[in-house]
């Protein structure tokens, strides 16, 4: 899918039975909160629920989604960048396109940018920005996100009136294509939220993930005869962007059942430490990351081999502030089963990567 495909918007479908079916998931036993992918799970009692098509889906979701003509005004004035000398003009016009987006998701934006700002892959090497940026384009873009508001004093406000600076060309060209190519991937669930965390947690969903993943998690579920478990994976935001875009790289990979067992593992001190060392403003944040994995539920913490890395598809990230409490026994299965029922609405046209047609 394209990133202004009206597909990667689906988390508001079906919103209105999303608390009944976590409450029938509650009751459960460990046996059958199995999942299957090609099954949707409903009552056949609920006759209230509408039923609708994909085109219906379509239809519902532009209703609440960001324009998508931004993407191709975005691309136009790009390519006029090396004419008649208006780069100034072009980046301010760009700060405006570029607010339109963040009055609808600036936490998602900011979190984009923010995995941008020291990222690395998990052997230790800077991954590569955009095919045609230098070195000294990378120099002028680290002072541009040192200079964005702390995710403490962020509003939709105050990242709009950054944006809308006038900017050097260099960062216009990175940002507008790192919206452009990886926005997508930090789409607020809205209706579908995880429920148990306090309001200061951020949710995203990851709905376009890349196609080779995405494939290769669809033969490991096809494998496993349709069968998939939801599961916990914590880990720092330097690794965010690697292990989207290209997957889990370590030898070992360790996911729990619930939510509370992996905590430790987004506020590790090394991850910390190295990451003041380079001033990111997200430092002492932790991330946590909701996994669909196409492997029976186990309900204690797990060391995967990498072997076994295709089994795995990120389908939400949490962004937990600085010492944020692990929650309580309760709590964790509260919110563990929470993403289990939420995630069972998704649209099987979404985890397939169907939508296209």
């Amino acid at each position: 899918m394209s990133a202004t495909h009206p597909g990667y918007h689906c988390l508001h479908l079906y919103a209105s039975h999303t608390f009944h079916h976590f409450l029938k998931s509650a009751a459960r036993s460990p046996k059958e909160t199995i999942m299957y992918r090609n099954e949707h799970f409903e009552d056949s009692n609920l006759t209230h629920i509408k039923h609708e098509n994909t085109g219906t889906v379509r239809n519902r979701l532009q209703t609440l989604a960001i324009p998508f003509h931004l993407a191709e005004e975005i691309r136009t004035e790009d390519s006029d960048m090396s004419d008649h000398g208006k780069e100034s003009e072009l980046v301010i016009r760009w700060g405006k396109a570029m607010a339109k987006i963040c009055e609808g998701n600036h936490r998602g934006l900011y979190l984009l940018l923010m995995s941008f700002y020291h990222q690395i892959d998990h052997k230790r090497r800077l991954l590569k920005l955009s095919e045609d940026c230098s070195a000294s384009d990378v120099q002028e873009l680290q002072p541009f996100l040192r200079g964005i508001p702390e995710s403490k004093k962020l509003t939709s406000e105050a990242l709009i009136s950054y944006l809308q600076q006038n900017h050097p060309e260099p960062v216009f060209r990175l940002v507008k294509w790192m919206q452009m190519t990886f926005g997508q991937n930090y789409f607020p669930p809205d209706f579908l939220k995880v429920s148990g965390f306090s309001n200061d947690m951020w949710q995203f969903a990851v709905l376009n993930p890349p196609a080779q993943i995405r494939d290769r998690f669809n033969a490991a579920v096809i494998r496993n005869d349709g069968q998939t478990s939801v599961r916990w994976h914590g880990t720092a935001i330097n690794t965010l962007h690697s292990i989207l875009q290209n997957g889990f790289q370590t030898e070992k990979i360790w996911t729990a059942g619930k939510p509370g067992v992996s905590w430790r593992y987004a506020f590790k001190q090394g991850a910390r430490d190295a990451l003041s060392a380079v001033r990111h403003p997200l430092y002492d944040y932790g991330i946590l990351l909701g996994l669909e994995v196409a492997k029976p539920p186990v309900p204690t913490i797990v060391t995967h081999l990498q072997a076994d890395s295709d089994k795995f598809m990120v389908r939400y990230i949490f962004v937990l502030p600085p010492n944020t409490p692990k929650p309580r026994a309760t709590a964790s299965r509260h919110i563990a089963l929470s993403m289990e029922a939420a995630f069972r609405e998704w649209p099987s046209e979404v985890k397939d990567g169907y939508m296209s047609s």
